[in-house]
């Protein structure tokens, strides 16, 4: 018999690494946070009113946003910016527009070129830092004059014959 989630929503499909208990989260409301870091994968890094870190998808260092909780864990959530408040240093339109709805590859796209680049060095800085135990370490990032345009990876889903970009994770 198959379990009724009721207000939950389904996080898991068939093979999933979560447990029965984890597959299944409440939406909650929207909290207004201030983004202090940047994490793997591009979310903005803050901490909800009780402490707790958030990721929050489509946030930079510096914003003070609205967001909406998607996944909670015990000790870390999950969200997304319902809406800016006041803008951080470097924030920009993003010039694609899968960004906001979720679309994969489009990371950081809302941040001024130059921010971006910043960014990645601070991401792969820490990862040097925590995971290999290497700091002082010169990192610099190239890429194109325009900031779009070059990705690194591009998967491609289809349906119904027709092929798109996968959402983001």
């Amino acid at each position: 018999m198959a379990r009724d989630p009721g207000p939950y929503r389904h996080q898991g499909g068939p093979g999933c690494h979560r447990s029965e208990a984890q597959r299944y989260i409440r939406p909650v409301d929207e909290v207004e946070l201030s983004v202090h870091g940047i994490a793997k994968g591009g979310d903005g890094v803050a901490r909800d009113p009780d402490g707790r870190v958030v990721f929050v998808r489509g946030a930079l260092p510096g914003d003070h946003v609205l967001a909406q909780i998607v996944e909670e864990r015990k000790r870390h959530a999950h969200a997304v910016v319902a809406q800016v408040l006041t803008p951080g240093l470097g924030r920009v339109e993003a010039p694609c527009r899968h960004v906001a709805p979720g679309g994969g590859g489009c990371d950081l796209q809302h941040a001024a070129l130059g921010r971006q680049r910043a960014l990645k060095v601070d991401i792969l800085g820490d990862a040097m830092e925590r995971n290999g135990h290497i700091g002082d370490v010169a990192i610099s990032v190239a890429g194109g004059v325009s900031g779009v345009g070059y990705p690194t990876t591009q998967r491609w889903a289809g349906i119904d014959g027709r092929a798109g970009v996968r959402r983001n994770r």
